[in-house]
């Protein structure tokens, strides 16, 4: 069944100058009682990963130490390096008095470049680790290329700023009973093809969240009409920042079942992040989805190659937004 989404645009070094003297000076002595150094000490960081390969929405930690010559519990945050080379902190901690630590990793998809850097304390010097990758796996796609995705404008990959949560808020006005779960759900999958976070902010008619997702008839919603059981509208701002997306699903169509539309669902959220659709009908962003049981049921589980790609290319792999 078609599920087009309707869109619119919202108009939205310096060089250190060195002199030296020519003097002849006593040797210095040796340090011992009564003198002191203000030299400031190295921090040395060690960081290990339990796995470096591991599924998608799985646990992994990164566990490590540091050593200097401070005594106190040293500020480390954890630090990952998007695809244009810049390096962004997850998180923050306190390591314990032995100088360990352990942060939970990223669970999205994605090889994560990660390191610890320790701030600096007193007279120890700021310490940075090495860098360690985790690389996280997929389930098996449907197939095609994973070159077969498009994005939502034409000219530019608009996308969500991944740094600032998303707001989600769903209308249960005529909708059925699984409505609410299926789509938590659907949001905490996209999530972790993506790198986005999404903050389910509750049910009712307000539409003041990011993402608004409704049921409704053509009647209302006329891009409705027909075979589409789906549209989503996006804005977007002129720099390519996503802003808002409203999902309507029609009521008509409510007969077909709950596996048919969770795949309506995420096919309309891979829209409202950033994904148009396809020619290729391995790809979940294919036009038409199938109604018959089981292939509704496979459909509402897998994505295809460039479906994958898609959602990797306009979610956090390419670092904040402003």
């Amino acid at each position: 069944m078609p599920l087009r989404p309707v869109r619119s645009a919202l108009a939205g070094s310096a060089a250190l100058a060195t002199s030296v003297a020519c003097l002849a000076l006593a040797p210095a002595p040796a340090l011992g009682a009564g003198t002191t150094s203000s030299r400031a000490t190295a921090s040395t960081v060690s960081v290990k990963l339990d796995r470096a390969t591991a599924k998608i929405g799985t646990k992994v930690v990164l566990r490590g130490s540091v050593k200097g010559a401070s005594k106190a519990k040293r500020k480390v945050s954890l630090q990952t390096r998007d695809a244009k080379g810049r390096w962004r902190t997850l998180e923050s901690r306190r390591t314990k008095a032995d100088g360990s630590f352990a942060f939970p990793t990223p669970t999205w998809n994605r090889t994560h470049p990660l390191r610890v850097r320790a701030a600096a304390a007193g007279k120890v010097k700021v310490g940075t680790s090495k860098v360690v990758k985790l690389k996280r796996t997929i389930p098996a796609t449907t197939g095609g290329s994973a070159k077969a995705w498009t994005p939502l404008f034409d000219g530019m990959v608009a996308r969500w700023n991944p740094c600032a949560p998303i707001t989600v808020r769903a209308d249960k006005t005529n909708a059925p009973s699984w409505f609410v779960k299926e789509l938590k759900s659907v949001l905490a999958e996209n999530s972790l093809y993506t790198g986005l976070t999404f903050d389910f902010e509750g049910t009712g008619a307000r539409k003041d969240s990011d993402i608004y997702v409704q049921w409704r008839t053509a009647k209302k919603i006329p891009s409705l009409a027909g075979d589409t059981s789906g549209v989503t509208r996006t804005g977007v701002t002129r720099q390519g920042e996503l802003v808002t997306a409203r999902i309507s699903l029609d009521l008509a169509d409510y007969f077909y079942g709950r596996t048919f539309w969770r795949s309506v669902m995420r096919h309309e959220l891979a829209h409202a992040v950033g994904l148009d659709h396809v020619k290729d009908s391995k790809q979940r962003m294919y036009a038409y989805t199938i109604v018959d049981a089981p292939n509704a049921k496979r459909w509402s589980k897998t994505w295809g190659a460039g479906d994958v790609a898609g959602l990797k290319r306009v979610g956090a792999t390419y670092g904040c937004i402003g």
